[in-house]
């Protein structure tokens, strides 16, 4: 699965506010969680193998719910426990046992079917069940969308990790991997989509059946179901048919030969590289609307989020970015789909190396130089994520599913890809390969641990992995690395001293490999140069590196400097300012963006003022010319700068430095000489800037376009991204504005509704809140996000700040609620912290609350977030204006 932001663009938070008595103690939820526990799952394992599903679905009427008949063959051994099957929030309207009405028992609030031991014998045995279930409002499950445009319905599935018991029952664990044959009846205008092409199609009166054949042994929460009337694009000449699809009204935004063009490009590169030809029949790539995520690899049947597809224009990040999820996607075909790891503990075998893999294959493409520039931006988020109380060990304990959706982080995904992106530093591209070409031969659609892995790369390579990789792999934690040049009196480097530390709560230090770069005097060079480039290992708080090369003492030496490494840098004072007096000069890329993001630690760590910073890169954005670096410093802004900006009651800071930063950027859409993909970029924050500096006359004149830009044009995309900025300034012409626009996508009406959100006075904000509380609220994921997400922008401070009571007073109410889209939805936008020492009572109080394990680890990592936000905003003055920022 690719990951997406859960952002939202006008998230404020407020000041300090007092606690109720409604919070002495946990507050009970109301109805049990579906889950699954990892003791369930061993237990069931030893119970059943062989699983085979004959799933038939009909999909052809009525908009609340769908049918099916379903039997589940399976092989049972000798067990006294009886058999649980894993179906939430369905009917079951018969069920028999190897051809005989059976008693069952639905436990936990209909979570799951409960059968007798003794129902079985051992060997073969059926289970048949018929069956109903509601589609899904939130995504998960069998989700059903009405197109506001055309009135079209499409449907899609989504089950990662522990949902495709919304729309069958099922053994929904990764190691019970089972054998799908499919009929679906369904409206006869309809395509009908799964893991493997249909054989036949039957027509009737206004209704088609669609029967898909046995696929391979493929896990539950990857199998999947999507219909309706897309448009599809084809290509049946390449070795693999391959199909993109759409919604009819997306179409026109979808450069479908661009897809296919990388898809081949994609499967070349993988095929050859792992060794192993793809393994399945057949690849759909689709387009879906409301996606909970960035992308999904179920097999054969990739979905994506609509974002992929841009109603606006691209920019080449944008592109780079699209690929990379792509690629991201299809190695998820060998890694998760073909070898699955047997328990979500090793989750990280499945994302941590698409994200690698994704990275490996576009930084070999023509026309992606940079890949590993973008990968740094992966690596940051588990720099970011390591940093927070709520770090874990890449392979984690996951007692349960719940535990298991909360593991879909930057430990996961990024420190993960850059612990394999180091592994393979060190062990050589060529062994490496070939590891992994023995691995899936070996486990081809099974399951596996990491063990596996690092036993099939010991043998490619003769190295022993797993004492390096235990730290890593079982330790939680981020290490540092400031490095020293030992010089002689007559100016040549003797050694270099490479120091390691590790914070408090995880002690551990690691054997590290990286490049290190050394450099001389400039002088009046245009562009800086390393004048030599070394390969060390380090292990221990203190490393003395010898060197007999007679090199002349460097004036800096940039740690880390291809990045193979995943470790903090630490820079000695007089090198930092060094790097900031000539960083435009840096030559390599990637060492820039190596120092905007330990200028992001010097920020956080107190070692840096708020200003000055500021006043940094408002010198800087200027000089860069690199795309991928500036996307890199745009991360920067975001992350660092605006986030905690966006926190803090102080409105005559917040606008006075989102005043500063816009300047560059204003600059770079006048200037005639500015790239397209800078325009595109400059332009997004340029409007978020004049947002946040409440500059509504420069934002009406663009959207009026009487402010205009050489080579810009105000597209569709960028028009609503106007409005929303004035509807959270409230000027009274944006929603006569919104109405005028004559776009009538599900997107449009998403934006209006959150102009009207933004826009409403305090009394009817309070009530909008109110009714999607309630029971009867029918309100989509998707428009629950665009309510509450706009409700109390950052310009709304005071409103927010009167709103933190009747925040309070709901949260009994909230912990109640049975969608976990609203619940969570409600506890985490409308949040309202203040960035001072009180926020430490409220997060004292939502701790108490009794909510699913990806919730609280929300909150916790809001209260570091605050925690960092009090440091940076205590150094905001600047100090000494000759050191170091």
């Amino acid at each position: 699965m690719s990951h997406t932001s859960g952002s939202f663009p006008h998230l404020a938070a407020l000041g300090a506010f007092l606690l109720g008595a409604a919070f002495a103690g946990p507050t009970p939820l109301a109805s049990a969680q579906a889950k699954l526990t990892h003791n369930e799952a061993l237990r069931r394992s030893a119970q059943v193998s062989d699983v085979r599903y004959d799933l038939a679905m009909d999909i052809s009427h009525g908009d609340k719910e769908f049918t099916g008949d379903e039997t589940i063959d399976f092989e049972w051994q000798t067990s006294v426990d009886p058999l649980r099957i894993d179906f939430y929030r369905g009917t079951i309207k018969d069920l028999k046992v190897n051809g005989k009405p059976a008693k069952y028992t639905f436990e936990k609030d209909h979570i799951a079917v409960l059968l007798k031991a003794d129902l079985f014998h051992v060997g073969p045995n059926s289970i048949a069940i018929t069956y109903s279930h509601p589609y899904s409002k939130d995504g998960s499950g069998l989700y059903r969308f009405v197109d506001p445009e055309d009135k079209r319905t499409y449907l899609y599935s989504n089950f990662e990790p522990y949902d495709a018991n919304q729309m069958f029952p099922a053994f929904d664990q990764p190691d019970l991997k089972g054998k799908f044959t499919v009929t679906v009846t369904a409206p006869k205008d309809w395509t009908v989509v799964s893991a493997i092409r249909e054989s036949k199609v039957d027509a009737q009166k206004d209704k088609k059946i669609w029967h898909f054949p046995q696929t391979v042994p493929i896990s539950t929460y990857l199998f999947s179901i999507a219909a309706g009337p897309y448009k599809v694009w084809e290509d049946t000449k390449f070795r693999i048919p391959l199909r993109v699809m759409a919604r009819q009204s997306m179409a026109s935004f979808v450069k479908a030969e661009e897809w296919l063009t990388w898809t081949r490009y994609g499967f070349d590169f993988f095929e050859k590289t792992f060794g192993t030809p793809y393994p399945f029949l057949k690849y759909d790539q689709i387009l879906v609307p409301d996606f909970n995520a960035g992308a999904m690899e179920n097999v054969a049947t990739v979905t994506f989020n609509e974002r992929f597809a841009p109603r606006g224009e691209r920019s080449a990040h944008t592109m780079e970015s699209n690929f990379d999820t792509l690629l991201h996607e299809m190695a998820h075909m060998w890694f998760g789909d073909l070898v699955t790891m047997k328990w979500w503990d090793d989750l990280w075998l499945n994302e941590s190396f698409a994200t690698y893999a994704a990275a490996w294959a576009l930084s070999v493409h023509p026309d992606f130089k940079h890949e590993w520039v973008t990968f740094h931006h992966e690596k940051n988020w588990g720099y970011s994520t390591d940093r927070l109380s709520t770090t874990h060990p890449i392979v984690a304990e996951v007692p349960d599913t719940d535990v298991a959706g909360s593991n879909f982080d930057g430990i996961t995904y990024g420190k993960g890809a850059s612990w394999l992106k180091l592994l393979a530093f060190r062990v050589g591209e060529k062994d490496f390969t070939k590891g992994l070409q023995s691995y899936f031969k070996t486990f081809a659609f099974k399951n596996s641990t990491v063990d596996n892995l690092l036993g099939a790369l010991e043998q490619s390579s003769g190295l022993k992995l797993q004492e390096f990789a235990k730290p890593w792999l079982h330790t939680a934690g981020l290490n540092t690395v400031e490095m020293r040049p030992i010089c002689t009196k007559d100016g040549m480097l003797d050694a270099v001293e490479i120091l390691q530390t590790a914070p408090i709560d995880h002690p551990d230090l690691r054997l590290h490999s990286m490049v290190f770069a050394l450099y001389g005097e400039p002088g009046s060079a245009d562009v800086w140069q390393p004048y030599k480039l070394l390969k060390t290992d380090y292990e221990g708080a203190k490393t003395i590196l010898k060197l007999s090369e007679g090199l002349a003492c460097p004036q800096l030496i940039i740690p880390n400097a291809s990045d193979d490494d995943y470790v903090k840098i630490i820079w000695p004072q007089d090198q930092l300012l060094r790097v900031q007096t000539d960083l435009a000069r840096i030559a390599d890329p990637l060492q820039r963006t190596l120092f905007w993001e330990s200028l992001g630690w010097a920020l956080e760590d107190g070692e840096a003022h708020l200003e000055d910073v500021v006043r940094f890169t408002v010198d800087q954005l200027p000089l860069e010319k690199d795309y991928a670096v500036l996307g890199s410093i745009g991360q920067f802004i975001h992350a660092r700068i605006l986030s905690p900006l966006s926190s803090i009651p102080d409105r005559d800071l917040r606008v006075r430095l989102a005043k500063q930063l816009a300047v560059p950027f204003q600059k770079m859409l006048i200037d005639t000489k500015t790239a397209k993909d800078f325009r595109l970029l400059a332009f997004d924050f340029y409007i978020e800037l004049l947002g946040l500096s409440e500059d509504r006359d420069a934002l009406a004149q663009i959207y009026e376009k009487k402010t205009v830009w050489p080579e810009f044009k105000l597209d569709q995309p960028r028009r609503w991204s106007v409005l929303g900025e004035l509807a959270a300034l409230r000027d009274s012409r944006t929603l006569a504005w919104a109405k005028s626009e004559k776009d009538h996508s599900d997107q449009a009406a998403l934006e209006r509704r959150g102009i009207e959100a933004s826009l409403a006075p305090y009394a009817e904000k309070v009530k909008i809140a109110a009714d999607i509380l309630k029971p009867t609220s029918r309100l989509s994921r998707a428009q629950v996000l665009a309510t509450f997400g706009n409700l109390f922008p950052v310009q709304q401070a005071t409103e927010r700040q009167n709103y933190r009571d009747q925040y309070l007073k709901n949260l009994p109410q909230v912990v109640k609620i049975d969608r976990e889209f609203i619940r969570k939805s409600y506890l985490l936008t409308l949040l309202s912290e203040n960035c001072d020492a009180s926020d430490e009572q409220l997060f004292a109080a939502l701790f108490k609350l009794d909510v699913p394990a990806s919730i609280s680890q929300d909150f916790l990592e809001r209260r570091d977030e605050m925690k960092i936000c009090r440091t940076v905003f205590t150094n905001v003055k600047s100090g000494d204006s000759k050191k170091a920022i």
